[in-house]
Protein backbone atom coordinates (compact mmCIF):
# COMPACT_ATOMS: atom_id res chain seq x y z
CA UNK A 1 0.00 0.00 0.00
CA UNK A 2 2.80 2.35 0.00
CA UNK A 3 4.96 4.02 3.10
CA UNK A 4 3.93 4.82 6.47
CA UNK A 5 5.58 7.63 6.65
CA UNK A 6 6.34 10.50 4.01
CA UNK A 7 10.00 9.90 2.84
CA UNK A 8 11.34 13.38 3.72
CA UNK A 9 14.98 12.27 3.95
CA UNK A 10 14.48 11.24 0.44
CA UNK A 11 16.43 13.97 -1.80
CA UNK A 12 14.19 16.96 -2.58
CA UNK A 13 14.36 20.38 -4.89
CA UNK A 14 13.08 22.24 -1.48
CA UNK A 15 15.43 21.25 0.73
CA UNK A 16 18.46 19.61 1.39
CA UNK A 17 18.84 19.56 5.31
CA UNK A 18 17.09 15.89 6.41
CA UNK A 19 16.45 17.86 10.25
CA UNK A 20 14.59 20.58 8.27
CA UNK A 21 12.54 18.27 6.45
CA UNK A 22 11.60 16.19 9.71
CA UNK A 23 10.53 19.26 11.48
CA UNK A 24 8.58 20.70 8.35
CA UNK A 25 7.04 17.04 8.11
CA UNK A 26 6.16 16.87 12.19
CA UNK A 27 4.76 20.71 11.19
CA UNK A 28 2.04 19.08 8.53
CA UNK A 29 1.18 16.28 10.17
CA UNK A 30 0.29 18.26 13.32
CA UNK A 31 -1.83 20.49 11.28
CA UNK A 32 -3.24 17.66 9.43
CA UNK A 33 -4.07 17.08 5.78
CA UNK A 34 -7.46 19.17 5.23
CA UNK A 35 -6.15 21.94 6.80
CA UNK A 36 -2.43 22.56 4.69
CA UNK A 37 -5.03 21.76 1.98
CA UNK A 38 -7.03 25.30 2.95
CA UNK A 39 -4.04 27.10 3.59
CA UNK A 40 -2.32 25.78 0.12
CA UNK A 41 -5.85 26.93 -1.60
CA UNK A 42 -5.43 30.73 -0.04
CA UNK A 43 -1.91 31.25 -1.86
CA UNK A 44 -1.62 31.92 -5.26
CA UNK A 45 2.26 31.88 -5.44
CA UNK A 46 4.66 29.32 -6.84
CA UNK A 47 5.91 25.96 -5.29
CA UNK A 48 9.25 27.75 -4.66
CA UNK A 49 7.37 30.40 -2.83
CA UNK A 50 7.38 30.53 0.93
CA UNK A 51 3.97 29.43 3.73
CA UNK A 52 3.72 29.43 6.52
CA UNK A 53 2.26 25.70 8.06
CA UNK A 54 3.44 25.51 12.22
CA UNK A 55 6.50 26.82 10.36
CA UNK A 56 8.02 29.03 7.23
CA UNK A 57 8.11 26.27 4.88
CA UNK A 58 8.41 25.65 0.76
CA UNK A 59 5.54 25.63 -0.41
CA UNK A 60 6.19 22.90 -2.96
CA UNK A 61 7.30 20.36 -0.05
CA UNK A 62 3.63 21.04 1.86
CA UNK A 63 1.84 20.32 -2.15
CA UNK A 64 4.46 17.23 -2.17
CA UNK A 65 3.40 16.28 1.52
CA UNK A 66 -0.04 16.60 0.30
CA UNK A 67 0.02 14.59 -2.61
CA UNK A 68 1.45 12.33 -1.07
CA UNK A 69 -1.17 11.86 1.89
CA UNK A 70 -3.80 11.98 -1.22
CA UNK A 71 -2.41 8.96 -2.85
CA UNK A 72 -2.36 6.87 0.41
CA UNK A 73 -5.95 7.42 1.24
CA UNK A 74 -7.06 6.63 -2.57
CA UNK A 75 -5.20 3.52 -1.31
CA UNK A 76 -6.61 2.84 1.45
CA UNK A 77 -10.41 3.47 0.05
CA UNK A 78 -8.92 1.28 -3.21
CA UNK A 79 -8.65 -1.90 -0.86
CA UNK A 80 -12.14 -0.90 1.32
CA UNK A 81 -13.94 -1.13 -1.96
CA UNK A 82 -12.32 -4.24 -3.08
CA UNK A 83 -12.86 -5.62 0.27
CA UNK A 84 -16.72 -4.86 -0.02
CA UNK A 85 -17.15 -5.81 -3.20
CA UNK A 86 -15.77 -9.81 -2.68
CA UNK A 87 -17.79 -9.58 1.00
CA UNK A 88 -20.78 -8.26 -1.22
CA UNK A 89 -20.32 -10.80 -3.90
CA UNK A 90 -20.04 -13.91 -1.38
CA UNK A 91 -23.33 -12.86 0.61
CA UNK A 92 -25.14 -12.87 -2.91
CA UNK A 93 -23.92 -16.44 -3.59
CA UNK A 94 -24.51 -17.72 0.18
CA UNK A 95 -28.18 -16.15 -0.66
CA UNK A 96 -28.83 -17.51 -4.27
CA UNK A 97 -27.89 -20.57 -2.81
CA UNK A 98 -29.75 -20.89 0.39
CA UNK A 99 -32.96 -19.92 -1.87
CA UNK A 100 -31.79 -22.08 -4.51
CA UNK A 101 -32.28 -25.12 -1.14
CA UNK A 102 -35.40 -23.64 0.18
CA UNK A 103 -36.89 -24.06 -3.28
CA UNK A 104 -35.94 -27.26 -3.61
CA UNK A 105 -37.03 -28.59 -0.51
CA UNK A 106 -40.48 -27.04 -0.92
CA UNK A 107 -40.18 -28.80 -4.59
CA UNK A 108 -39.17 -32.56 -2.82
CA UNK A 109 -41.94 -31.67 -0.40
CA UNK A 110 -44.79 -30.75 -2.75
CA UNK A 111 -44.48 -33.33 -5.79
Amino acid sequence: MGEERFPFDTPSPWEQDVDKKLKWCEALESTGPENVRLILGQIPTGARSSISVGMSMAKGYAEQWLAWHDRRKADRESAFRSKQIFWTRWAAIVASLIALGAVLNWMWNNF
